[in-house]
């Protein structure tokens, strides 16, 4: 049994669904507008950025991105042709709500204003936030993100997740998931420098996904307990830092935006979303600098794949996670596409391979691809719009 339900939670979910009925009487009768409304968390989350992009480029109606007042977003339009059409506003204000109650489209990756069921001639986009094995049935169903379609960057996933969403196979779009279109867009010299790593050498990043949430809104929220908890000893991972060095290779930490982790504690480069906006690079920038990937239980190794460089798994806590969180029934050690690496010496071998072959393991990558049915062709962007719009899209 869970925890008893106060009577303010009561209240609240009882507004909350309100809210939600009353959007959905409201929507068969309001027109809609040519507008479109954006909304991603974080706020520089990919698949969110990648969608503002391509209407900055060619949707000829208005374009609303919803974001946090002060939030340093613009940036993000560079290179995009007219990027003064996409016009800010706070989520939670009146014009927000307006502009979402008109809009002929909406793309969410967590869901907005209480998730309502789109209706008339809306379509609501569900971007979601990743592929992977962490399944997605945590959501209960008053929270789950009601859409019109449900965007994947895997057959597999993308069927588990739209099962966990309610949401019917047909609608499922297996494009790819727009973020994948930053790895062409690989950041400079000069950015990787101010992130405070040696461009002249190649780097392998370390992208563990939280297992205890800190950021405003998710406190609480606990999959199991933190990975420092399980590396006791700081030494440990230290000792695995100097066996990538030896290899003349680097180690770089990029935590999951939600980790409550410290890991400055290890010594090594820790790159966080902060960072990263900091000097105006992506995250798909980012990676796509990089030699390799050492990652968990997290989704960014399928959006790593369409790259063809090496992935492995660090898990040292991996039941504990198992029995927290829960994974898929595909899991990592049956699904992955990379060794498992569970010892210093793990490491040394993997590194060892990609100094003699910066492709080694391509041939478990394309298995995994196969078998997943992973989507690595770059355009998941102008795909999904195809898709959305029913029409082919030329450029």
């Amino acid at each position: 049994m869970g925890a008893p339900v106060t009577l303010t939670e009561a209240v609240a979910s009882l507004a909350k669904n309100a809210v939600r009925v009353a959007l959905e009487r409201l929507f068969p009768v309001v027109p809609t507008l040519r507008q479109r409304v954006v909304h991603g968390y974080p706020v520089h989350e990919g698949n969110s950025v990648e969608v503002v992009r391509w209407l900055a480029d060619n949707y000829p109606g208005r374009v609303y991105w919803l974001v946090d007042r002060g939030a340093d977003v613009r940036w993000l339009l560079r290179g995009t042709r007219e990027p003064q059409r996409v016009r800010l506003l706070p989520p939670r204000s009146v014009r927000a709500l307006l502009a979402y109650v008109l809009a002929e489209q909406v793309y969410f990756t967590h869901g907005l204003f209480q998730c309502p069921q789109p209706r008339g001639r809306r379509v609501f986009i569900n971007l979601w936030h990743g592929d992977g094995p962490k399944p997605s049935s945590r959501l209960d169903a008053p929270r789950r993100p009601r859409s019109t379609l449900l965007v994947a960057g895997t057959r597999v996933y993308g069927l588990e997740k739209a099962a966990a969403f309610g949401t019917p196979p047909h609608q499922l779009v297996v494009c790819g998931n727009p973020r994948i279109d930053q790895l062409a867009r690989p950041i400079s010299d000069g950015q990787l420098g101010r992130l405070g790593i040696a461009p002249d050498r190649p780097f392998i990043v370390w992208a563990p996904t939280f297992r205890r949430a800190t950021v405003a809104g998710s406190a609480g929220w606990s999959d199991a307990p933190t990975l420092s908890s399980t590396l006791a000893d700081p030494g440990e991972v230290r000792g695995i830092a100097r066996i990538v060095d030896g290899f003349g290779l680097q180690l770089v930490v990029k935590p999951h935006p939600l980790d409550a982790d410290d890991y400055g504690r290890y010594g090594m480069p820790v790159v966080t979303d902060r960072e990263l906006a900091a000097c105006e690079a992506t995250l798909g920038g980012f990676l796509a600098r990089s030699a390799a990937l050492v990652t968990d239980y997290s989704s960014i190794w399928i959006d790593y794949l369409p790259l063809d460089r090496p992935i492995a798994y660090f898990c040292p806590d991996l039941e504990a996670y198992t029995e927290g969180r829960g994974l898929s029934h595909r899991g990592i050690e049956s699904s992955g596409a990379g060794p498992m690496l569970r010892h210093a010496e793990d490491f040394r071998a993997f590194c060892a391979a990609i100094r003699a072959d910066r492709t080694t393991g391509a041939d478990v990558r394309r298995a995994r691809i196969d078998d997943l049915g992973v989507v690595v062709q770059f355009g998941a962007t102008r795909r999904l719009f195809e898709a959305v719009d029913g029409r082919p899209v030329t450029r």
